[in-house]
């Protein structure tokens, strides 16, 4: 009977290490370029196998801003997240989900790598984009940024209330539009999806 006490702790004690391993940590903050090319030069040099992948870049539409994103794998008590905080902001972490609930939201991080020639164009199309996406009710954050150090990378952060939310954002004419454009001038685009809450 105490064996299999013991086994079922441990389980217990996996499964809910199982279910924090995948993390987002955002900080979406004000800060200069001198601020965020540190901040990339020390996640490139800095060797932590918990931290994915990252993001350190400035928005494209309001240079003041920026964002840093990274993909951690690691329990949430264990991750520090000093290395992603910059002047008065703190980052959000979020909880990945592997199914989605009325409480849930998503996050979307896509990647965009432009032909220089394009870059132009791109913004351009993009702007209407990025605007009308900002007026709808439960879509809490769209906002397209730049690489700090190759200005031919981009990365839009979307986040949205619900999977509703962002259902109703892809049926948007603003969507529409600028989705027909980008097939059209071959503009390719990855994106990755999480179901999230956010850690307190």
């Amino acid at each position: 009977m105490k064996t299999l006490l013991t086994i079922i702790i441990a389980i217990s004690v996996i499964t809910q290490f199982a279910n924090a391993q995948n993390m987002l940590c955002i900080n979406i903050c004000e800060t200069t370029q001198a601020d965020l090319t540190k901040v990339s030069n020390n996640l490139a040099t800095k060797k932590d196998d918990t931290i994915v992948r990252t993001r350190v870049y400035r928005n494209v539409f309001d240079t003041s801003k920026s964002i840093i994103y990274a993909e951690i794998q690691g329990c949430q008590c264990c991750i520090s997240t000093s290395q992603f905080t910059l002047s008065k902001a703190s980052p959000k972490k979020y909880k990945i989900y592997p199914q989605a609930d009325s409480e849930t939201m998503l996050v979307i991080a896509v990647d965009f790598n432009i032909k220089p020639e394009q870059i132009d164009e791109f913004l351009k199309i993009s702007k209407p984009l990025v605007e009308g996406t900002n007026t709808e009710k439960d879509t809490l954050s769209y906002q397209l940024y730049r690489d700090v150090k190759d200005p031919t990378k981009f990365f839009l952060f979307e986040l949205y209330k619900s999977r509703s939310a962002h259902k109703f954002h892809s049926s948007q004419e603003h969507f529409l539009k600028w989705n027909a454009l980008c097939k059209e001038k071959k503009i390719v685009r990855t994106a990755k999806f999480f179901d999230v809450k956010e850690i307190k």
